[in-house]
């Protein structure tokens, strides 16, 4: 069985930050932290995957969908409420996204 490898290019910046780059980060809805491995020599960053959230992300898009969103605003949005829900803090998740979860102008 194969596998699928892209990699970029980032420069590290004096304070060794890196920026990852925007596809990367939407792909794997990074937010706030991820692992960071010494693996064989190489550096594997692993995104940390929040369970509640992770069972509720295709809903949070419906919903925002739903409601108007689109583009950067949606991207926005989501990792909005992405940043709100804790790991199983699924009343949180639930007060934030609802069926009728609307846009506000």
């Amino acid at each position: 069985m194969g596998y699928e490898a892209q990699s970029k290019k980032v420069k590290i910046s004096t304070e060794r930050e890196i920026k990852i780059p925007e596809e990367f980060y939407e792909e794997f809805s990074l937010i706030d932290e991820v692992q960071i491995s010494k693996v064989n020599g190489a550096l594997i960053i692993t995104p940390i995957i929040d369970p509640v959230f992770e069972k509720y992300k295709t809903l949070i898009m419906e919903q925002l969908t739903k409601a108007g969103y689109t583009g950067q605003e949606l991207t926005d949005k989501f990792n909005e409420l992405r940043k709100q829900v804790q790991v199983n803090d699924g009343f949180t998740l639930f007060m934030n996204v609802k069926p009728d979860f609307k846009k506000q102008e």
